[in-house]
């Protein structure tokens, strides 16, 4: 018996495991999307990174003070906005892909519940608990940065959202 999901009443029309196991594939296609702009951004410096370098690691080290300089001056400003929603975004990518997604029925709401054991605290993992709306959110703030960054790879302005976010 799994006591996250089958103690709560159900709610009379949850969303199916499957729809939450279809966006979360989602989410990990917006990250990959995102990791390749980044790689691709780091192509674009003279920055030496290990040939399997983290995505993580690259951004940090992207991230870091003085590097920003090595982009075209009138990109520097976007550059490091999209860095930073990136670098925060990523660490919602380790929990997506690497923790086991549970579903659980609370107060007439279905959530995915994601606990990624490389985050232990007191012996137990965080958790990173998402309703079906805001796991599409999720996978589309990705998408929308990756699109940024390959926006700017290209020549083009960002757009007001990369400026307002």
């Amino acid at each position: 018996m799994n006591l996250v999901s089958d103690t709560v009443a159900k709610s009379p029309n949850p969303p199916k495991t499957e729809a939450y196991a279809k966006v979360r594939s989602q989410c990990v296609d917006s990250f990959a999307r995102l990791e390749l702009s980044i790689i691709t951004l780091c192509g674009r410096t003279e920055l030496k990174f290990a040939s399997r370098a983290l995505v993580g690691q690259r951004v940090k080290k992207l991230r870091e003070p003085g590097t920003i300089e090595l982009f075209d001056k009138n990109d520097q400003a976007a550059t490091a906005r999209l860095l930073e929603k990136a670098e925060s975004l990523l660490r919602e990518r380790t929990d997506i892909v690497h923790a086991e997604m549970l579903i659980a029925h609370t107060d007439g709401e279905t959530m995915a519940i994601f606990r990624n054991s490389a985050d232990l605290v007191d012996g137990r993992p965080e958790a990173r608990i998402y309703s079906l709306k805001s796991l599409r959110a999720l996978a589309d703030d990705v998408s929308n940065v990756a699109g940024e960054i390959n926006r700017l790879l290209a020549g083009a302005a960002p757009t007001a959202q990369s400026k307002a976010s």
